[in-house]
């Protein structure tokens, strides 16, 4: 038995030390200042008196890539991204020892095949809020909050971005050049998207439908790596 742990201590041993982590973390900004969730009550935008209850986010499929090819693929790639818990804003790539790459991709939202599996445990689990039905999967982003102009109740607009099936697939991926190999801070600016909010008129997007693929567009021109 001894001669047994001793093996498996050696291989653990060899495991980690043939690994790297890889620190990445997410920000979030809007009007040029940090977006801290709740201490971010009040945001003034063109005129606009806007308030964000709500910001969160699935990315997964992480990739790294060396000249335009694949070199890592992370395993089971399922994060959610909630800007009022800061421990969903950091976490670790295991990386092999002296892997050599020059950008970082993931996705926005959750794919097809991983939707078609129904709800699932961990980040994928509907206690987080971030699942309809079985026929809609998964909501990829969601942000709610309030702005004086919101003819709904309390002024309320809630956009939850979702819909894995054609002509409503809603998943994005985002792809970045990266220098520094020592940590990756990802920064998303979210001010395009308070700006392109119809809150007069379309204050709600809560189904996959063509306004949640236009809205899901925007997406991957917002992130960014952080200076």
């Amino acid at each position: 038995m001894k001669v047994y742990l001793l093996i498996a201590t050696i291989v653990l041993h060899f495991y980690a030390s043939a690994q790297n982590s890889l620190p990445i973390t997410f920000k979030h900004v809007v009007n040029k200042q940090d977006l801290m969730l709740p201490d971010t009550n009040k945001i003034i935008l063109h005129q606009d008196t806007i308030s964000i209850q709500t910001l969160k986010y699935y990315v997964s499929n992480f990739c790294l890539y060396q000249k335009n090819k694949v070199v890592w693929q992370e395993k089971n790639s399922y994060h959610l991204i909630d800007a009022e818990d800061t421990a969903s804003l950091k976490f670790n790539l295991q990386l092999p020892k002296n892997l050599q790459y020059d950008a970082i991709q993931f996705a926005i939202g959750i794919d097809n095949a991983t939707n078609t599996k129904g709800a699932m445990a961990g980040h994928l689990d509907p206690i987080h809020g971030m699942y309809w039905t079985w026929q809609s999967g998964y909501i990829n982003f969601k942000l709610e909050g309030t702005n004086t102009k919101c003819t709904t109740p309390k002024n309320e607009f809630q956009y939850h971005i979702g819909g894995y099936q054609n002509p409503y697939n809603t998943l994005q991926l985002v792809q970045l050049p990266v220098s520094i190999k020592s940590a990756i801070d990802i920064q998303l600016d979210i001010t395009p998207l308070l700006q392109s909010i119809p809150y007069s008129t379309q204050a709600r997007v809560m189904q996959p439908c063509g306004a949640a693929v236009q809205f899901a567009q925007l997406l991957p021109g917002l992130f960014s790596i952080a200076k």
